[in-house]
């Protein structure tokens, strides 16, 4: 007995130094592939991983203005990773249309997002490859019903949780409003009233669209060498497998009935293109081999994307907004004149100056540079 536990550890301690040096060694690699690259960190020489946090926006500006606007790459250290990458590595802008062009297996969101939320380490869901080309030509193609529908969910929403009268007056917070706001609107486009109308539904895909940040930051706080073993045990990190579970039970229903009705009509997922909810267009893009564990967490990845962005994204822009009150009237009037007379269509196309605002909001306040 002595003697097999004795071999057990062995091969453990033989596993976990060439874990190490493999680490190491790509490391060396990437650093020796970015050599030509300059780095760029804080003036004063504080690079702690508290200054990273709480002051990456200024870091990014300077080496803006210091490199990229020359047309030069740069890179920073990224002090609170250490699990996938080292450096983050700021393109100009003239090597937009390269990038644009690149393979997404070789550069895209969805392997930037495997580093961001630590995924090796977490378990959060990936989603397929496919599921960005089928939601963009769902929405394309729907665009007119999906306005109308949001804008009708929103009213309701905005009557049962703000003050309706004159002079009334409510506070609240930011991101403890939008994310349920969000979560309500955008169910009622990705699924159809079976879960837009459940509230266990709403309120678990609040949850996980939240935690699936919290169980990255969790993970983080510990050193990439003892992350794996640690993030079993982290709270939240258990809590997102759970709600990983619990989306693909409650999606399985909705997958079998799909997967039975393709079988019985070649032209099923073609038609798809043109329903009326989003789990419909991600299965006309699905390959015809998809299982429910793909499926189900591709939905999973859809709601935590449109939830928990747009809920930060709109929340930055209302303060944006409170900052700079004089630009309300304007945005309002044009707000106005983008209802059909008959107040049953809203034309887009109009909204000109809100388009404006949202973006230059985005550009100087990313999502991802705010807490």
């Amino acid at each position: 007995m002595t003697l097999h536990f004795g071999f057990v550890a062995a091969a453990v301690a033989a596993v976990l130094i060439f874990t190490w040096i493999r680490r190491i060694y790509d490391q060396d690699k990437v650093e020796r592939l970015l050599a030509h690259v300059p780095t760029h960190v804080f003036a004063d020489g504080n690079n702690s991983r508290a200054r990273y946090i709480s002051d990456l926006r200024t870091l990014l500006e300077s080496g803006y203005r210091k490199y990229n606007k020359r047309d030069q790459a740069f890179k920073i250290s990224i002090p609170i990773g250490g699990y996938s990458v080292k450096y983050r590595v700021v393109l100009p802008k003239n090597h937009l249309e390269e990038v644009k062009h690149l393979s997404n297996n070789v550069f895209s969101w969805q392997l930037a997002s495997r580093v961001i939320f630590a995924q090796d380490f977490t378990g959060a869901p990936d989603r397929g490859a496919w599921s960005g080309k089928a939601l963009r030509v769902g929405i394309h193609q729907n665009l007119d019903g999906i306005t109308s529908q949001l804008d009708a969910r929103i009213n309701r929403h905005y009557e049962l949780n703000l003050p309706q009268n004159k002079g009334q007056s409510a506070t609240i917070n930011m991101m403890a409003f939008f994310v349920p706001t969000v979560t309500f609107v955008t169910n009622a486009v990705l699924v159809d009233s079976r879960l837009s109308s459940d509230p266990e539904w709403l309120q678990r895909t609040a949850e996980f669209a939240v935690n699936r940040y919290g169980a990255a930051d969790d993970v983080r706080s510990w050193p990439p060498y003892l992350a794996g073993l640690v993030a079993p045990f982290i709270p939240s990190v258990r809590r997102l497998q759970e709600q990983r579970k619990y989306v693909m039970r409650t999606l399985k229903p909705v997958y079998e009935e799909l997967n039975a009705k393709s079988q019985l009509s070649d032209n099923d997922k073609a038609e798809r293109r043109k329903g009326m909810f989003g789990y419909e267009w991600l299965w006309s893009g699905s390959p015809n081999d998809v299982t429910l564990l793909d499926f189900s967490d591709t939905m999973m990845r859809t709601l935590i994307a449109a939830i928990h962005t747009t809920a930060k994204t709109i929340s930055v822009a209302f303060v944006d907004l409170l900052a700079q009150p004089e630009l309300l009237t304007d945005l309002v009037q044009e707000a106005k004149d983008a209802i059909d007379p008959d107040g049953q269509n809203i034309d887009l196309n109009k909204l000109i100056k809100l388009d404006c605002f949202l973006k230059e909001s985005q550009r100087l306040s990313p999502v991802f540079l705010c807490e």
